[in-house]
C-alpha cells in the first residue's frame, strides 16, 4: 500500500510525500523472498528522488534476505553499490562490489 501510495505522490509531483509513504521500506529489517520486488521498487524509488540513505538501508536488507533469483541478487547489488557512490559511502559501495564480485565468480585481489 505504501509504494502505491508513493507512486501516486510522485505522479502530483510530490517527492516529500513519497517519501513519508516509503518510509515503512527503510525500517523493514528483513524481507521474505514474496516480498523482495517491493522493497528493490522501493529502494530505486527512493534512490531516484534523493533518498539515498534510506534507499542504502533497504538495499541492505535486501541483500541480506534469500533473492528470488541469483540474477535478481546481481542486479540489486549493482543498484546498491551505485547509490552507495552517489550518498558518498565509499565503505558500503565497496561492500556491495565486493558481495557482487563474489556472486559473479570474479577473482578478488588480496590486500596488501
Amino acid at each position: 500500500m505504501g509504494l502505491s501510495l508513493a507512486k501516486l505522490h510522485l505522479a502530483a509531483n510530490d517527492v516529500s510525500a513519497a517519501a513519508t509513504a516509503l518510509a515503512f521500506a527503510s525500517q523493514m529489517k528483513q524481507f521474505r523472498t514474496d516480498e523482495w520486488p517491493m522493497g528493490r521498487e522501493a529502494a530505486g524509488l527512493l534512490a531516484a528522488h534523493g533518498a539515498r540513505l534510506a534507499a542504502l538501508q533497504v538495499y541492505t536488507a535486501l541483500v541480506r534476505a534469500k533473492a528470488p533469483t541469483p540474477e535478481a541478487l546481481k542486479a540489486v547489488l549493482g543498484e546498491a553499490q551505485a547509490t552507495a557512490d552517489a550518498a558518498g559511502d565509499r565503505a558500503l559501495s565497496q561492500e556491495f562490489a565486493h558481495q557482487l564480485d563474489e556472486l559473479s565468480g570474479a577473482r578478488i585481489p588480496a590486500k596488501p
